[in-house]
């Protein structure tokens, strides 16, 4: 399937319309995987909000958070 293909699907009855925000941090490059049934990974890099330093910063991290539903929550208790 090529890009142009690609269709979204927003969930249905979404209880959290925000998933992730920290202030103090800044975030990039998600990425979401279906895995079986309706769980989603979504993947993204996350790194302290510096002047200047986005994607470069030495401190940057790789988070993981899963949804069981299809997106209509996600879990951020158990996120990795």
């Amino acid at each position: 399937m090529h890009p142009q293909e690609w269709n979204t699907v927003p969930a249905p009855n979404p209880k959290q319309t925000e998933i992730y925000f920290r202030r103090e941090s800044y975030s990039a490059f998600p990425h979401i995987v279906r895995l079986a049934d309706e769980e989603l990974l979504l993947s993204f890099r996350e790194a302290p909000r510096v002047e200047g330093i986005q994607h470069t910063h030495p401190r940057s991290i790789i988070s993981i958070i899963r949804s069981y539903d299809g997106g209509v929550t996600w879990d951020i208790k158990n996120a990795s």
